[in-house]
């Protein structure tokens, strides 16, 4: 049923609830799973060395990150890949979803307040309504119950 597992990955608690979760349906799936990390840059940069350096500073900041994802992927004996992305995160992961052919999408909710949520929009209720495949929310009942 599932085979390419893609998880919306910003190293937050959420997206590490997300994480797990695929990891589960993984290895009983034997699906392989790709953690997706989009970073935003800059809408008006000043130069190209602003820019150049957003990305440097993305790619410090998933690294560790991503070798404890992919700590835990061993641990199930999931094979894990990843992928720095950059611009608008629900767009950026609809993309990617589509060109590879992912059968499922599992992403961690933030909880947003109505407000916040109009404000800054909603990556999960993005990816609901976009993508080319099943999307999986998962909502950590350790971080709900906080």
């Amino acid at each position: 049923m599932f085979k390419k597992i893609i998880v919306a990955f910003d190293a937050s608690p959420q997206s590490f609830a997300a994480l797990r979760a695929a990891l589960e349906i993984a290895q009983k799936f034997g699906a392989t799973v790709t953690a997706v990390s989009v970073v935003r840059l800059p809408e008006y940069a000043g130069t190209l060395d602003e820019v150049d350096e957003n990305i440097q500073r993305a790619r410090q900041y998933y690294e560790q990150p991503l070798r404890q994802a992919a700590f835990l992927a061993a641990e199930k004996g999931v094979e894990l890949k990843s992928e720095v992305l950059y611009g608008h995160t629900g767009e950026r992961l609809v993309e990617f979803a589509t060109a590879t052919g992912a059968d499922l999408i599992v992403t961690g909710a933030r909880g947003l307040s109505g407000v916040k949520r109009y404000l800054l929009g909603s990556v999960s209720n993005h990816l609901v309504n976009h993508a080319p495949c099943p999307v999986l929310v998962i909502r950590d009942k350790e971080l709900v119950a906080r």
